[in-house]
């Protein structure tokens, strides 16, 4: 009975090994070649990661877009002489507004060599509006384009926990440092709603300034069109939001008239061009919540984490690299563990002994993602990026309530007078909240003492800008906790400057971590991708399933939810 058994197990084996051998071989024989006078199509919606970390480069799967896919292509296609143009459809997204700058960033870096660009909505709203003004936008005769004002909500969940019986234990550094506040309150404190306007204002005033400088309209004009939307597709038109209302097939057959052909970014993903550069920049990826250990993703959410040892050990590695000359890390984190923070920290430093860091944020940098950015020899952030929020908290979640509820009870036997600091079962006494607040202090400020060496600032001065307050990059800017606004283009243009590498010549960019093969993953391989670039570049979430209990230690991390739209 079990030879056949075994026969049938084998046979199944064989099948799976023979399919996947032949995707690869189909892969590999796999030629793309660009047409003449081509168009290269690219499709944007729902969520654009950074890149994908640990995503295997497989044949049999489905690979999502990332940023860091735009970036390459989209250059690589303003220097190909085949690609004449862009087609650019844009779907509803979920991604921050860095994010959107960076993409609109590569679109008006591609259209400065006269190429065109041509970008079709279906529907969509601000953000989507916001990518697509830089270009010729058409939207769909029957759709809607939301373009209104904006607006921001927060999430309280304290009189939820009430009802369940949930006591958040959670003490701050800083009126600002509002994590905390998500569980611990049930509406803004002052502190709180002078911070989320203030962002606000900031992101509106953005927004006006650049739709205005796109569509070539008075600011005051630009202001009162959109702040009385939204409109129907005539009223659309007729106010200059968009240039066109038309079927994608007319477009497409229009550009097809015209003599042009098609090439969609997958394919083109696939076209290699030499690396003829002889010098090379590093790009490092920081993306996710940060902990101590290696990188990876939570179990519940599957955001992904930062390990301070596997960060360490990459920053080591593009440090003993002598083929690169410096080194970008792009942020995209919203911090998490202090230590692991400055663990991270120290590697920098002894990488820009070596060599030039420069740090460019994506959507989130702050508390923790700022912490590890001051290791860098400059910070280059969007303006719509978070940053800053220099705080700390510390605490846990008291469930004897909710146990009582559903009928748990617990007892509890220790040894040593705070053996029992961070039980779920209890409060803390006025001693443990002492110990941990007198923590909290020393870490707050070594955060200080960390930001006053790196930006060269008075600790007091700090001070008054830290207290856990977020600020977009174009406030971080003014406050001197960075050093310039832009994206990753200009974080290479920097690199290479202080390289010495003159502005003309190629570079060849390299990247880290590599997305992994399935071989790789199974393997725990890790290395470089390299791209050739000539330069003229959810996590919150993820926060309370740490690898380690994040309650039973110091966190530099930001509020939990800042949305606007």
């Amino acid at each position: 009975m079990r030879k056949p058994i075994l026969i049938i197990f084998l046979i199944f084996f064989i099948i799976i090994i023979a399919t996947i051998a032949s995707f690869i071989i189909i892969g590999l024989k796999e030629e793309v070649t660009v047409k003449k006078d081509s168009y290269l199509i690219i499709s944007i919606g729902g969520d654009i990661p950074e890149e994908i970390i640990d995503y295997g480069g497989f044949p049999i799967f489905e690979k999502p877009l990332t940023i860091k896919d735009l970036l390459v292509n989209i250059k690589k296609a303003k220097d190909d002489k085949k690609i004449k143009g862009i087609y650019l459809k844009i779907y509803p997204l979920r991604i921050g507004w860095a994010k959107a700058q960076e993409i609109r960033d590569y679109l008006e870096d591609f259209s400065s060599s006269g190429k065109k660009i041509v970008t079709f909505l279906e529907t969509g709203g601000n953000l989507e509006y916001f990518i697509a003004s830089c270009s010729k936008v058409n939207l769909l005769p029957t759709g809607l384009l939301l373009i209104k004002g904006f607006a921001s909500e927060y999430i309280f969940f304290k009189n939820t926990l009430d009802k369940l019986g949930i006591k958040a234990e959670l003490e701050h550094i800083g009126d600002y440092k509002t994590a905390s506040n998500t569980f611990t309150e049930n509406k803004f404190t002052n502190a709180h709603r002078e911070m989320a306007n203030s962002l606000l204002d900031d992101y509106y005033e953005r927004f006006l300034r650049e739709i205005s400088n796109s569509r070539k309209k008075d600011l005051k004009e630009i202001k009162k069109i959109i702040e009385e939307g939204p409109y129907l597709p005539e009223d659309t038109l007729k106010n200059g939001l968009i240039d066109r209302l038309a079927y994608e097939d007319e477009i497409l057959n229009e550009i097809k008239k015209e003599g042009f052909d098609f090439i969609d970014i997958k394919k083109y993903s696939k076209v290699k061009f030499p690396l003829t550069g002889k010098k090379k920049i590093a790009i490092v990826y920081g993306l996710g919540a940060i902990d101590i250990g290696e990188s990876g993703k939570d179990s519940i959410f599957g955001a992904p984490l930062i390990g301070s040892d596997t960060m360490t050990k990459i920053l080591n590695r593009v440090k003993d690299d002598k083929s690169i000359k410096a080194v970008v890390l792009r942020i995209d984190s919203p911090g998490g563990s202090a230590i692991a923070s400055d663990i991270i920290l120290r590697a920098e430093l002894t990488l820009k002994e070596k060599k030039p860091l420069i740090v460019s944020m994506s959507d989130l940098a702050g508390s923790g993602g700022y912490w590890i950015s001051l290791g860098s020899d400059y910070i280059i952030s969007q303006p719509w990026s978070f940053t800053g929020s220099i705080g700390v908290i510390y605490g846990k979640f008291n469930l004897k309530g909710f146990y009582d509820k559903i009928g748990i009870t617990k007892e509890i036997i220790s040894r040593g007078k705070y053996a029992e600091l961070f039980s779920d079962y209890r409060e803390f006494s006025p001693e443990e909240k002492g110990k941990i607040i007198e923590e909290m202090k020393w870490i707050y400020e070594t955060f200080l003492k960390r930001v006053s060496t790196s930006r060269n600032m008075k600790i007091d001065e700090i001070d008054k800008i830290g207290k856990g307050r977020v600020w977009t990059g174009e406030q971080a800017k003014k406050l001197k906790l960075i050093d310039e606004v832009g994206g990753v283009l200009k974080a290479i243009e920097i690199a290479k400057s202080k390289a010495k590498i003159p502005k003309e010549e190629s570079v060849v960019i390299e990247f880290f971590p590599k997305r992994k093969t399935l071989w790789q993953l199974i393997f725990n391989s890790s290395e470089g991708e390299t791209h050739l670039i000539n330069v003229d570049l959810k996590h919150f979430f993820a926060i309370p399933f740490l690898k380690s209990n994040v309650y039973s230690k110091a966190l530099a991390i930001m509020p939990w939810i800042i949305s606007i739209n």
